[in-house]
């Protein structure tokens, strides 16, 4: 394999890691973190309604996701393709 055809592939596959790991870090409540246990020391919430930066973020991270799989599905093999679809569900399924 050329050297332009391993510098794309990392490039692609960088992006398209960062993204799985962006959509995973901004999953759940802003302040969950803060959270030990006891129903007392929990957090309140002053009604977020979801419509929060994160859930901006998570809808970029998946658009921008999305995006890379459509071009492994392009220009990749076959079988990196259908890992990162595997990767890709797994990570909807795990963290929606």
């Amino acid at each position: 394999m050329r050297y332009k055809g391993i510098l794309t592939r990392v490039i692609v596959y960088g992006i398209y890691a960062a993204c799985l790991l962006l959509y995973a870090l901004f999953q759940g409540y802003e302040y969950d973190w803060m959270n030990t246990g006891s129903p007392m020391d929990a957090p309140v919430n002053w009604g977020d309604n979801g419509s929060s930066n994160r859930s901006v973020m998570r809808g970029i991270a998946v658009a921008i996701a999305i995006g890379m799989q459509l071009l492994i599905y392009g220009n990749f093999t076959r079988r990196e393709a259908l890992l990162t679809s595997i990767l890709l569900g797994i990570s909807f399924a795990a963290f929606w």
